[in-house]
């Protein structure tokens, strides 16, 4: 099953393999600055999306939170230290490592939206109330503490960089940039040929023919329930329902779900086995046999499921090989756009920061 995480990894994967590059020679990307200066500097041509200060900085805090402890560890961090004074490597302090990651992200971002903008893909109201709900609950947060959402950005990250309008931005980029992966997925996978796919699997040597599956998921979110026991007997009485129709096709169980689901991701198509949540895997690849139109509510501290097997997918040789080809074709996608849309994060932008760190 192919899914936005994994195909922004691999582009951010070599996003950072380029800055990295580029920042251990110390020449601080100029091939990206020559391209800049052959081409014209892609701020100037209408970009509907640009860096900012803000989008920089929240970036580089969300770089900061993705550190884990064992990488404290294994490079030293002293939490007494400026991270601008102490050493990531023989090369970078922490803060140079902050603002590469940083940089990536954002790059990958701006990369992203700025082709789903030149393809004429945007966000649409349903995309842009999503986002507005998060906001208003971040209001509610900093309202109970008494501070407007702006004044409590500023007190949480000890800068005035980040702000409503900046979180905004952020989650926008975000979004956009999903639905167009998206987007591009379908558009890729439907240029697939058999003869692509039995290429690739030859190249792969893989022999697993053992069938995926294609469910619906219907997700009860524990939030709007008093405890998952509550959401999990929410469930079982929409399962019931379901039940008690005169046939249950996937068209019946999508209007449910349409009805009832938190989420708005309802069909997952050719799921293997480690796919999904444990609770979920267990159910559909566990002991106990499963057979197409088979449901059941399953509960974890999440909230609860109601998921239903609603056919067999392509075996796994095949599902593997059509995410070879199109993990290949969004690497060669991003590359082309990479090229096309220069330097999008400035050397002026990130030295201009005054960050205290």
């Amino acid at each position: 099953m192919k899914t936005y995480a994994r195909l922004l990894c691999v582009l951010l994967a070599l996003c950072c393999i380029f800055a990295l590059a580029s920042c251990k020679d110390g020449d601080k990307g100029d091939n990206d600055t020559d391209r800049t200066e052959d081409t014209g500097d892609t701020t100037e041509k209408g970009l509907k999306f640009k860096a900012s200060e803000g989008l920089l900085v929240y970036y580089i805090y969300k770089a900061a939170y993705e550190f884990t402890e064992e990488d404290l560890i294994e490079h030293n961090f002293d939490a007494e230290k400026s991270l601008k004074d102490q050493m990531y490597d023989d090369q970078h302090t922490w803060y140079d490592i902050l603002v590469v990651r940083a940089t990536d992200i954002l790059t990958s971002l701006l990369i992203w939206c700025n082709a789903a903008a030149d393809d004429g893909v945007e966000l649409d109201s349903e995309d842009l109330r999503s986002i507005e709900d998060t906001l208003v609950q971040h209001r509610i947060v900093a309202a109970t503490d008494g501070y407007s959402l702006d004044d409590y950005l500023a007190q949480i990250y000890n800068n005035t960089y980040i702000t409503e309008a900046v979180l905004q931005a952020a989650y926008e980029l975000e979004s956009l940039s999903r639905k167009y992966s998206e987007v591009l997925e379908e558009r890729f996978l439907g240029s697939v040929t058999d003869e692509m796919i039995q290429a690739q699997i030859k190249q792969d040597g893989s022999t697993d023919t053992t069938p995926t599956r294609n469910i619906g998921v219907i997700v009860l979110s524990p939030e709007k329930y008093a405890s998952p026991e509550d959401a999990a007997a929410a469930a079982e009485s929409i399962l019931n329902r379901l039940r008690a129709e005169e046939q249950v096709i996937y068209g019946v169980f999508e209007r449910y779900a349409a009805e009832h689901s938190d989420s708005g991701k309802i069909y997952y198509e050719n799921v293997a086995k480690g796919d999904m949540r444990s609770e979920i895997d267990g159910w559909l690849y566990g002991a106990e046999a499963r057979k197409v139109g088979d449901m059941a509510v399953i509960s974890s501290n999440y909230g609860a499921y109601i998921v239903y097997y609603e056919s067999d997918g392509d075996p796994v040789n095949v599902v593997n090989a059509k995410l070879a080809l199109v993990d290949k074709m969004f690497e060669d996608w991003f590359s082309q756009m990479k090229e096309k849309y220069g330097t999008l994060v400035s050397e002026e932008l990130i030295e201009g920061l005054e960050l205290d760190f």
